[in-house]
C-alpha cells in the first residue's frame, strides 16, 4: 500500500512538472504564426496562373528610321540626342492585361523576365567622366474602385483617378567613364519575382482604404507595362520585358 501511494505521488509530480514545462514553453497559436509569416494574405493559398504579358521592343536609335513593317505595333523608338547630350525616355502602355473580376482573393503575384542591350561609344575626341544607362520598368494599375476620391497617391497625396503607377524591383543603372573612341556593349537577361507583391495588405499599408481595395479585387483590373530611363553616350539600344501573373 505504501509503495502504491509513493507511485501515485510520483505520477502526480511528473504531470505537474510537465504542465509547468508546457506553460513555460507556450507556443504561439496558428493566427500568430500566420501573422508573423511576412505575408499573411498568401499563407497556405494555392497558386492560379493568370496569364503572360510581353512588351513591345523599345529601341534607342540615332534616327529611328526603320523599313516599313520593321516596327511592330507595340514597339517604340526613342531618338537619341547627339553626344554629349543626355536622353530621357518614358514609354507607356507597351503591353497590357485585364484580369476578370474576382480573379484573386487577396493577392496578385508576378514574375518578370527582362532583356536589355545597349552600346556606349565616345566619339567626342575627349575622355568622358560619365556615360550612363538607366532602365526602370514600372506598371500602371487601373480599376474603377481607384476612382474613389479617398484613394490617393501615397507620395503626392493627390487622387489616383482610377490608376496608380507602381515600380518594379527590376531597375538597373550603369555609370562609367569612357576613353577617347572607347566602345563598350552590354547585354543582359534576368528575372525578378515579387516579394511583397500586390496583396490587399500592400495596398492598405500604402494608404488605400480597405473597402476600396475589396471593391478593386471584386472588379476587373487592368495592368499596363511601361518603361522609363535615360542614356548618355549610348549609340544604340533595345529593351523589352515580360511578366507572368499569379493569384490565389
Amino acid at each position: 500500500m505504501k509503495k502504491l501511494c509513493l507511485l501515485s505521488l510520483a505520477v502526480l509530480v511528473l504531470f505537474a512538472s510537465v504542465e509547468v514545462s508546457f506553460a513555460q514553453r507556450e507556443t504561439p497559436n496558428r493566427a500568430d504564426l500566420i501573422g508573423a509569416s511576412g505575408d499573411p494574405d498568401s499563407f497556405g493559398r494555392n497558386v492560379k496562373f493568370m496569364g503572360v504579358v510581353i512588351t513591345g521592343v523599345v529601341y534607342l536609335d540615332e534616327t529611328c528610321i526603320f523599313a516599313p513593317g520593321e516596327l511592330l505595333p507595340e514597339d517604340r523608338c526613342v531618338v537619341l540626342n547627339a553626344a554629349p547630350g543626355a536622353t530621357t525616355f518614358d514609354v507607356k502602355d507597351i503591353g497590357r492585361i485585364t484580369l476578370p473580376a474576382n480573379s484573386s482573393k487577396d493577392i496578385l503575384a508576378f514574375m518578370g523576365s527582362h532583356n536589355r542591350n545597349y552600346q556606349f561609344f565616345n566619339s567626342t575626341g575627349a575622355p568622358q567622366p560619365s556615360a550612363f544607362f538607366r532602365y526602370v520598368p514600372y506598371l500602371t494599375i487601373e480599376s474603377d474602385a481607384l476612382k474613389d476620391p479617398r484613394a490617393v497617391d501615397p507620395e503626392t497625396n493627390l487622387p489616383l483617378n482610377g490608376k496608380w503607377e507602381i515600380g518594379l524591383s527590376a531597375s538597373t543603372a550603369v555609370d562609367r567613364s569612357l576613353a577617347i573612341n572607347e566602345r563598350m556593349r552590354d547585354g543582359s537577361s534576368y528575372s525578378r519575382t515579387c516579394v511583397n507583391c500586390f496583396s490587399k495588405t500592400f495596398f492598405v499599408e500604402n494608404g488605400i482604404p480597405a473597402d476600396i481595395v475589396d471593391r478593386m479585387y471584386h472588379g476587373p483590373i487592368t495592368i499596363r507595362l511601361n518603361l522609363r530611363g535615360s542614356a548618355k553616350f549610348v549609340s544604340d539600344g533595345t529593351m523589352f520585358y515580360a511578366i507572368r501573373f499569379f493569384s490565389d
